[in-house]
């Protein structure tokens, strides 16, 4: 079983790093090139005032998006594995 906890702090550090960690390796390219991607697009499309103003905000929001992904779908695949191997009573 997968710590859900160790899914969300690796995830928010590096988005995609928890996705990994659960073996879930296209799906955790997914989301840090998602991430990178917002970046970038903020970086090239929004007036540097708006850009220094929003890019913490982003930057908390995408960290905490990708955390939260990854704690979700550990918590989902411990349920599973729990349901298919239940502890005898």
């Amino acid at each position: 079983m997968k710590k859900p906890w160790l899914a969300f702090t690796l995830s928010f550090l590096l988005p995609g790093a928890g996705l990994w960690y659960l073996g879930k390796w296209s799906w955790g390219f997914l989301n840090l090139a998602v991430v990178l991607g917002i970046g970038f697009l903020m970086t090239w499309f929004l007036p540097d005032e708006t850009y220094f103003q929003w890019i913490n905000y982003v930057a908390i929001a995408c960290s905490g998006g990708s955390g939260g992904l990854a704690l979700a779908l550990a918590k989902q695949e411990n349920e599973k594995a729990v349901e298919k191997h239940p502890t005898p009573p």
